[in-house]
């Protein structure tokens, strides 16, 4: 997913990232998924997000913990 034209800020409460293999939002610098359905959210922290600030995973529903092996930053 390449998100070239996405504005600065992302916000969803369904988000599908299993068919993802990479995830590229430069741009992004705010990435709101509060209350919302994400499971693999190791597909989000291996993601290409160079000026992420702010990352919001409250309240999901599904997360996936044995998916995550480690995380850097």
């Amino acid at each position: 997913m390449n998100g070239f034209h996405l504005l600065h800020k992302l916000t969803s409460r369904v988000i599908n990232v299993n068919p993802l293999k990479n995830l590229s939002l430069p741009n992004l610098v705010e990435l709101n998924l509060k209350s919302s359905n994400v499971n693999r959210v190791s597909v989000i922290f291996e993601a290409d997000l160079p000026n992420l600030k702010t990352l919001d995973l409250s309240k999901c529903s599904g997360i996936m913990d044995s998916d995550v092996t480690s995380f850097k930053g």
